[in-house]
């Protein structure tokens, strides 16, 4: 008989445990009414709060500091004079800088691969092969992180170049291979397309 009540009174205090815990969690949601107004009464509510987050604004900046320049009388590695190109991460986020592509305006020589030519055949072209032929592509300006080469013009690729901090900022110059024949002073134009995203 004791062992029976004793039993009995574990089922009841389960019972009212199982109640209890029924009372505070069995009401869902409760959003605010249209004056944003909820009530409360003597049981638990849970009060719903909806959230909206804004989308991150991308924002770079790019500072080209001078032209590049070839000067194909000077020792092999002072023949090309590249910019210090400065990108600065401009956003509250940390993002990826993109190079698109790089092509010629005007009558500036064609962009090409990089592997068009050998590292020898690229100083063996003739006058008209240097006109037409030149291969662009960046570097870190401080450090080895950056080494890529654009494609040819008529097969542009996007290429994540690398990841810039809050506030931080990426230094590259521009490394070219070209051929050696010109015959007089020239200007020459490029337009290099890149984009940002969001780190992933």
């Amino acid at each position: 008989m004791k062992k029976i009540k004793k039993l009995l009174s574990l089922f009841l205090a389960l019972v009212t445990l199982l109640g209890l815990s029924t009372t505070a969690f069995a009401a869902g949601l409760i959003m605010p009414d249209q004056n944003g107004n909820v009530a409360i009464g003597k049981d638990e509510v849970t009060i719903g709060i909806e959230g909206r987050v804004e989308p991150i604004t991308l924002a770079a900046t790019c500072n080209i500091s001078t032209y590049l320049s070839i000067d194909p009388n000077q020792p092999e590695d002072k023949q090309f004079i590249s910019p210090v190109i400065t990108v600065t991460n401009d956003c509250n986020a940390p993002i990826t800088l993109y190079a698109v592509g790089m092509k010629a305006t005007g009558d500036a020589p064609k962009v090409v691969g990089q592997d068009k030519f050998s590292a020898e055949g690229w100083k063996q072209l003739s006058r008209a092969q240097t006109h037409a032929n030149i291969a662009l592509g960046l570097k870190s300006a401080d450090t080895g992180s950056i080494n890529m080469w654009f494609a040819e013009e008529s097969a542009q690729q996007t290429a994540a170049l690398c990841h810039i901090p809050f506030q931080g900022q990426q230094r590259m110059k521009l490394q070219a291979q070209f051929g050696r024949a010109w015959d007089g002073g020239e200007s020459f134009k490029f337009g290099m397309t890149v984009k940002i995203g969001l780190q992933q």
